[in-house]
C-alpha cells in the first residue's frame, strides 16, 4: 500500500526543486555569478520557513539535493547542451538569439 500523501509531497518537493533550479540558472545568467554562490544564496535566503510559499520567492520543502544536482550538472554540461541546441536550431536562428528565460545557464553561451 502506498502513502498517497507522501508520494504527493515528494512529487511537490521535486517540482519545487526543478522550478528553483530554473530560477537559479537564470540568476546565474543574468548576474554572472557562479552556480555555487547562487545555490548558497538560495539556501540562505530562499529556503524559508515551512509555512512560506513558492509564490513568495521561497523554496519550502524543495528537494535540495535535486536542486543542487540539476544546477551543477547543467553548468558542467553547458557546452554539450549548447552544442545540441545549435544542432537543433535552424541556421537562421543562432543560439544567441534565444531568450535566456528559455535556455538558462551559468556563464556565456557557446556560440560559434
Amino acid at each position: 500500500m502506498t502513502n498517497e500523501s507522501g508520494t504527493s509531497s515528494r512529487k511537490r518537493s521535486r517540482t519545487i526543486a526543478r522550478m528553483a533550479a530554473t530560477q537559479a540558472l537564470y540568476q546565474c545568467e543574468q548576474t554572472g555569478n557562479n552556480a555555487e554562490s547562487v545555490l548558497a544564496e538560495f539556501l540562505r535566503y530562499r529556503q524559508g520557513a515551512p509555512q512560506s510559499s513558492f509564490e513568495d520567492g521561497h523554496i519550502p520543502d524543495a528537494d535540495l539535493p535535486l536542486l543542487e544536482e540539476i544546477v551543477l550538472q547543467a553548468v558542467a554540461k553547458q557546452d554539450s547542451i549548447d552544442a545540441a541546441l545549435v544542432r537543433l536550431l535552424p541556421e537562421s536562428w543562432p543560439l544567441a538569439r534565444l531568450d535566456p528565460v528559455s535556455v538558462p545557464c551559468c556563464g556565456p553561451p557557446l556560440v560559434s
